[in-house]
C-alpha cells in the first residue's frame, strides 16, 4: 500500500499499482517515442529487436510527508525533443495524480538514460516537475 487516508467516514487506500496504471496511461500517448528503462539505461539488443524494451523497467514511487514522489527512467527515440517529451510526461502524470487521485505532489523526476537509434546511446539528463513549475512562474 502506497498511501492511506483516514477520516471519520472511513479509510481510502491507494496502492502503487494504481499509480503504475496512470504512468502507463501517460506513456500510451508516446508509444513509439519513449520507453521506460532502468537506472543504468541499458537494455539488451535482443529486447530492442523483439520490441520488449519495457521488460526491465524501473520506477520509484514513494509517498513522502510533502506528497507523492515519482522518479521515472526513460529511453527516447533519437530525434525526439527531450524537453518536449519530458514536459508532456510530467504534466500528464501530474494532471492524473492531482485531478483523479487528489494526491499532493512532492516532485516528479524524469531521467533520460539513453537515446535509441539502432543501439542505445547512454545519456543522463534529469528533468523534474518542481523546476518546470518554477520556470513557468518566471515567465509570467
Amino acid at each position: 500500500m502506497l498511501h492511506r487516508e483516514v477520516n471519520r467516514y472511513g479509510a481510502i487506500s491507494i496502492d502503487r499499482a494504481v499509480v503504475d496504471g496512470w504512468i502507463d496511461q501517460v506513456f500510451a500517448a508516446h508509444r513509439d517515442k519513449v520507453w521506460l528503462a532502468h537506472y543504468r539505461g541499458t537494455v539488451s539488443d535482443v529486447m530492442i529487436r523483439i520490441g520488449n524494451i519495457d521488460a526491465l523497467a524501473e520506477s520509484d514511487v514513494l509517498f513522502t510527508e510533502k506528497g507523492l514522489f515519482v522518479r521515472l527512467y526513460i529511453v527516447l527515440r533519437f530525434g525526439c525533443s527531450i524537453r518536449e517529451v519530458t514536459t508532456d510526461l510530467m504534466d500528464g502524470l501530474a494532471d492524473y495524480l492531482t485531478n483523479y487521485l487528489e494526491l499532493p505532489i512532492d516532485n516528479i523526476e524524469v531521467i533520460v538514460t539513453g537515446m535509441l537509434s539502432k543501439n542505445i546511446a547512454k545519456r543522463h539528463v534529469k528533468k523534474d516537475y518542481r523546476s518546470l513549475l518554477n520556470s513557468r512562474a518566471g515567465l509570467r
